[in-house]
């Protein structure tokens, strides 16, 4: 029950066009994908760029997901605070028990001056971390089922792309999230059976 008390917390990208190998063409001015393994596309049709994306910022516990967050600029440490004390804060103090911790990443504006005086002032704790299990970070589950999901629709332009980003965000079942924190104990055998080395997570 431990996890339930957990905030998870971690960072992505989504691209418009996909970056994962697969072909677009464009048709009607519509980007759509194409599975033509044995099938040449011509060339004047052919987007051979991932496009626009959106880098995003989130969080899920227990209780459901966070609202999302848009990084239009750079993720910096005073965007990284700014993240924390009008997203996270506000929801944590909503939705999670009084008592509750705080993952993130062991990246440099996390564990920054100007971060770790905010978990300060606000007394919140972050959970310590294996610097060679980042994956082991369950979000990064729900990050993959939010880009399977938008890859399902035919997106024109950035707008569009938020736009689904945040449907499909809060279309998240509970019982997802529910799921991925109740799979922390098998994650956590397998970081001490690998000695904090890379696990199938």
């Amino acid at each position: 029950k431990k996890w339930r008390n957990i905030l998870w917390s971690d960072e992505t990208k989504i691209n418009m066009m996909g970056s994962d190998g697969r072909r677009y063409v464009r048709r009607s001015g519509i980007v759509t994908k194409v599975y033509l393994p044995n099938q040449e596309l011509l060339p004047k049709y052919t987007i051979k760029h991932g496009g626009d994306n959106i880098k995003l910022w989130g969080a899920f516990s227990w209780y459901g997901v966070d609202p999302i967050y848009w990084i239009k600029n750079t993720m910096d440490q005073n965007k990284y605070v700014h993240i924390l004390e009008n997203i996270m804060l506000p929801f944590a103090k909503e939705d999670m028990p009084l008592i509750w911790k705080l993952k993130n990443k062991n990246d440099p504006k996390h564990t920054s001056k100007k971060a770790k005086k905010f978990f300060k002032d606000h007394k919140v704790y972050v959970i310590p971390w294996p610097p060679q299990s980042p994956d082991l970070n369950p979000i990064e589950n729900l990050s993959r089922d939010l880009k399977i999901a938008v890859s399902k629709h035919k997106v024109r332009n950035q707008k569009e792309l938020w736009e689904i980003i945040q449907r499909e965000w809060i279309s998240i079942p509970i019982e997802r999230c529910r799921k991925l924190v109740e799979s922390m104990p098998r994650r956590c055998e397998a970081v001490i059976k690998n000695r904090d080395y890379m696990t199938k997570y």
